[in-house]
């Protein structure tokens, strides 16, 4: 009895080894908790616990394949895995076997330049990334949407990336926010707020004679005679006074002497129309990332269903061969 015990840990372990290996080539992570309990993994119930988030993650990988077992076994007590543990061993490798032909090799780093990636900043919502370098030493270099740079490991890229070929839902819509905290270690690629008069004092130069509409519209670079006329009070600038290179939705709201470019959901903010060029061309830029990625996401899922409708017409030709 103690020496099946022994070896039922043995196997449990080797495959939680396994487990560790096919779970590596995923794009996306099983998370810190599940790379915890590997290292605890001595038995039948421990290791299907561990196969079914994998699952999860392989999405499509393994359509079709049913885990009603799986989740029978993981809540099995010891008396009832006596009597069944050859057939569930022979099950569990089994399942072991497909995932490993389901889940393709690791990327190399040139294949992930390019990747759209999400990160959860706690209090400020989701950004987008794009991953623009790599380096052996310091990892993958993210460009965030808001032009901050970050350095990360390919496990902490791999908690921000989207499990390939699974068809699965992307995460929210990121929400654009003014302000983040501050990456480590980031470069910011944005430049200052120097010559942020200047897209204010053009928008205002219109109004040459009542104090209001001169305080209104003058920038740092203009004088402050006209800002006592009313200038103080926050208001948008209408239609035409909106600078012809703003992106469509954005406004410009005039505080005293200081001017902000706003977004159309109202949520960013930026003080130069140099910034908000760059934001949009960014987001622009961005969004052809994101789309193309769900057209190869969307291709390669096909290819994967053609595949097996070939293998099942081979499979039917041979059976009516063999008859």
């Amino acid at each position: 009895m103690q020496g099946g015990r022994v070896e039922a840990s043995q196997f449990a372990r080797g495959c939680a080894e396994r487990l560790r290996s096919i779970e590596a080539r995923l794009d996306y992570s099983c998370g810190s908790r599940w790379q915890g309990q590997l290292s605890v993994c001595d038995d039948l119930p421990s290791v299907a616990r561990l196969l079914l988030p994998l699952q999860v993650r392989c999405g499509a990988l393994l359509a079709g394949s049913d885990s009603g077992w799986l989740e029978s076994l993981a809540a099995m007590s010891a008396a009832e895995l006596e009597t069944q543990s050859s057939e569930l061993t022979r099950m569990v490798t089994g399942r072991l076997n497909e995932l490993d032909r389901a889940v393709p090799p690791v990327r190399k780093p040139s294949e992930i330049l390019g990747e759209v990636v999400f990160k959860q900043f706690k209090g400020h919502g989701t950004f987008l990334g794009t991953v623009i370098e790599f380096d052996q030493q310091t990892g993958f270099r993210l460009q965030y949407d808001d032009g901050d740079t970050e350095d990360v490991s390919w496990n902490d890229l791999r908690t921000m990336m989207m499990p390939r070929g699974t068809g699965e839902a992307m995460p929210p819509a990121p929400k654009e926010r003014g302000e983040r905290p501050p990456t480590t270690p980031g470069t910011p690629s944005g430049g200052g707020g120097g010559g942020g008069g200047g897209g204010g004092g053009g928008g205002g130069g219109g109004g040459g004679g009542g104090g209001g509409g001169g305080g209104g519209g003058g920038g740092e670079g203009e004088g402050g005679d006209g800002a006592a006329g009313g200038g103080k009070e926050e208001k948008k600038k209408t239609a035409n006074e909106t600078p012809a290179s703003l992106p469509p939705g954005w406004t410009v709201e005039v505080r005293g002497r200081s001017t902000a470019y706003v977004s159309p959901d109202g949520m960013t903010h930026f003080s130069t129309l140099a910034k908000v060029q760059r934001y949009h061309k960014q987001q622009m830029a961005l969004a052809e990332r994101f789309q193309q990625q769900q057209q190869r996401h969307a291709e390669a899922k096909k290819r994967e269903k053609e595949k097996e409708a070939l293998e099942q017409k081979q499979k039917q030709k041979q059976g009516g061969a063999s008859g």
